[in-house]
């Protein structure tokens, strides 16, 4: 078990590739078929206050940002979009999903 690379097209083993809104299905979080579900909790700023809770979930990858060197890669959703190679502030709190290898 691993968190996650992104799947930004430069780590091919990502778990995520192929992650959009036009294959899953919404529900307070994203399913993938049998693959993945990903509820939509949210996440802590810096101050620990719960922000941007359901609709919205955030996961950790295992990838530092390639645009930022205070970011890392996450996987980030709410109801209308998915955003496989998105990056945030390493500051946060967002949820880890570990995925099998």
């Amino acid at each position: 078990w691993r968190v996650p690379v992104n799947s930004d097209g430069t780590e091919a083993n990502s778990p995520w590739v192929g992650f959009t809104k036009e294959n899953g299905t919404w529900d307070n979080g994203w399913s993938w078929d049998d693959k993945a579900k990903y509820p939509a909790p949210g996440h802590r700023n810096s101050s620990a206050t719960l922000n941007n809770t359901t609709p919205n979930g955030f996961y950790w990858t295992a990838s530092p940002s390639t645009n930022n060197n205070n970011q890392a890669s996450i996987l980030s959703f709410n109801g209308s979009t998915v955003n496989v190679s998105d990056n945030n502030n390493r500051a946060l709190g967002f949820s880890v999903r570990c995925v099998k290898e």
